[in-house]
């Protein structure tokens, strides 16, 4: 017992020397970079495991899903170069759902355009406005194109003019958004948008 207490004491001293308490703070650093470094690698190694997940939804087109996952990854860890890669991943996707949710809406603007064209041409060669759709086929157009929802387009000639008419994407007079009813007549430069 006597030979223990003198080791541990001067083992006591030796800690508390000059050169053994630098050494201590060292070791201290040391390992608790050691175990910063771990927590990080390990929120990243978690981020990109989330992160891999998105793209089985990709693969299915869930792009909605996908925007989910990422946002996730972003919220739980922010600080990872993942997260980095999902903030742009979340803005490409967005930008993607915006314009297949507006698809049909552009496509029934840009049917009702040609269409009115192809009405107006046909007055210009006759010099009346058709009796209908029909009557456009083969000269000014190759065919009576559906509604993106694949309805046929309503055409009605009034008097002197003529009145076309697609009622968006429930079929229904009224509406708003994709359902909202797109209207072109004999005056218009365009077509206009009439909404609940």
């Amino acid at each position: 017992m006597p030979g223990s207490a003198r080791i541990i004491e001067r083992r006591l001293r030796e800690v508390n020397s000059e050169r053994g308490f630098p050494r201590i703070i060292l070791i201290a650093f040391l390992l608790a970079s050691a175990l910063i470094l771990t927590a990080c690698a390990s929120d990243e190694t978690r981020a990109e495991r989330l992160y891999d997940k998105s793209a089985e939804r990709l693969d299915h087109q869930d792009y909605r899903g996908a925007i989910e996952i990422y946002e996730q990854v972003v919220r739980e860890y922010p600080e990872t170069e993942t997260a980095r890669k999902a903030r742009e991943d979340i803005t490409h996707y967005r930008n993607l759902v915006g314009a297949i949710d507006n698809f049909p809406s552009h496509t029934a603007n840009d049917l009702m355009i040609a269409t009115a064209r192809a009405i107006h041409q046909y007055r210009r060669k006759n010099r009346s406005y058709p009796d209908s759709l029909d009557q456009l086929v083969p000269d000014q157009l190759d065919r009576v194109e559906p509604d993106p929802w694949g309805r046929p387009l309503g055409y009605t000639r009034k008097g002197a003019g003529f009145e076309l008419v697609c009622y968006g994407s429930d079929g229904e007079p009224g509406g708003s958004g994709d359902a909202a009813d797109l209207f072109a007549d004999q005056r218009s430069r365009g077509v206009s948008t009439r909404q609940d």
